[in-house]
């Protein structure tokens, strides 16, 4: 038997060359209704071409869906670089700012800053055993505690600090030594970044004297 498709002549009993020729484009459902009527006439009694479609569609379906799987895992694997990125970001700014704050420690209350001062100086060549604040002053982040040792009369000190994001100080200098005057008036130049600044701090001076203004 024969029919007619568009001027075409499409023979009915196909063999099986022809109908595993035309399987993957009626899989994907590209053939005319002509076609697919006598592939599917073939099919009906070849168990060989009934089995070859049978797999054939299979590994058509496989491969439409690989794609879509390979997507999803290729998108769980930058999801999850990306968390770690973020992480590991997280982390870091974390430990720097743990780290500053270690060195950032210091209030400007005189009782943490004679602990401070007490503490720093203990490696130095004068040591002092117990720092008391006499007096202090801030300007341009940087503030000056002037100092003496509450165990060795007559030494006497002035102590630098940075201020820090965090609001706190950090002790970076001290600049101390004995006096061989129980009265005293000493000054200390220090640098910041407009410029460069004199203390002047003095100990059992007249009261119409007003030392670190």
């Amino acid at each position: 038997m024969e029919n007619i498709e568009g001027g075409a002549i499409i023979k009915q009993d196909l063999d099986c060359m022809i109908v595993q020729d035309l399987l993957p484009n009626y899989i994907e459902k590209l053939t005319s209704d002509v076609t697919n009527q006598a592939v599917e006439e073939h099919i009906s009694t070849c168990e060989q071409c009934n089995v070859l479609l049978n797999i054939m569609s299979a590994e058509i379906t496989t491969k439409k869906t690989a794609p879509k799987r390979e997507l999803k895992f290729l998108k769980k694997i930058k999801l999850s670089r990306l968390i770690a990125a973020v992480s590991c970001i997280l982390l870091a700014l974390i430990f720097s700012y743990m780290l500053y704050a270690s060195e950032y420690k210091f209030t400007s209350d005189k009782k943490v800053l004679a602990a401070a001062i007490t503490e720093y100086t203990s490696h130095g060549r004068y040591k002092v055993a117990d720092a008391y604040i006499l007096e202090t002053k801030e300007i341009d982040g940087a503030l000056i505690a002037f100092f003496k040792d509450n165990n060795s009369p007559n030494v006497y000190g002035f102590a630098r600090l940075l201020k820090g994001i965090n609001m706190k100080y950090r002790l970076v200098s001290a600049n101390y030594g004995p006096c061989a005057y129980s009265a005293i008036v000493d000054t200390y130049r220090f640098d910041t970044r407009k410029g460069a600044y004199y203390a002047v701090g003095g100990h059992n001076l007249d009261k119409r004297l007003h030392p670190m203004d």
